[in-house]
């Protein structure tokens, strides 16, 4: 089965021909949360368009000299780069306070990737856990962070741990079923 590109593919075609439009859109979308990232980590917003221009040679380089391929949105994608060039200047400097979540190392497009899928991933499992009712949200949560049925029992008010236990079932399972068929799923990880 051939592999659909992805949408935000067109940023790297833009990037490596030097469409100026792709870079004007590149800057008004994605400026602003490298812009964030910077300035909470004691960055001004000249460092921000330091960051912005170094990480977009980077990606210049990388589509110059080989076929990447996105495997995520450009946002997510970029950010990462961004976020590791910050980080490198940081270092550089010896700045201190630093709250970036995550250091990349070096750069490996494949550890990269990986990273990326993951946050993705992750951030699309906790929107679908905001479509479920207040009372699966807050079961799930309390399963996920490693508490008994008889703490969840008493928490959640229940009569017994067989009904938390169908309860637990039932919210995973209709979080199962939200996240098996919403589109972006069947697009990003059944089609790879």
């Amino acid at each position: 089965m051939a592999q659909l590109e992805h949408k935000d593919q067109k940023y790297l075609e833009g990037i490596k021909n030097g469409d100026s439009k792709i870079l004007e859109e590149i800057y008004v979308n994605y400026a602003p949360a490298i812009l964030k990232l910077v300035k909470q980590n004691n960055g001004t917003a000249e460092d921000a368009r330091d960051v912005i221009q170094e990480s977009l040679i980077i990606v210049l380089k990388k589509v110059r000299n080989s076929d990447l391929k996105l495997t995520s949105t450009f946002l997510t994608y970029f950010y990462s780069i961004c976020r590791h060039v910050w980080w490198k200047m940081l270092k550089k400097n010896k700045r201190t306070t630093v709250t970036i979540e995550g250091e990349l190392g070096l750069i490996d497009s494949t550890d990269i990737e990986k990273e990326i899928i993951q946050r993705e991933r992750h951030q699309f499992y906790l929107k679908k856990m905001e479509e479920l009712s207040a009372g699966c949200r807050q079961i799930l949560r309390l399963y996920i962070e490693g508490k008994r049925m008889k703490e969840i029992v008493a928490i959640m008010g229940f009569k017994s741990e067989g009904y938390a236990r169908k309860r637990k079932f039932k919210c995973k399972e209709k979080l199962l079923n939200r996240i098996k068929n919403d589109a972006y799923y069947v697009e990003h990880y059944l089609m790879n």
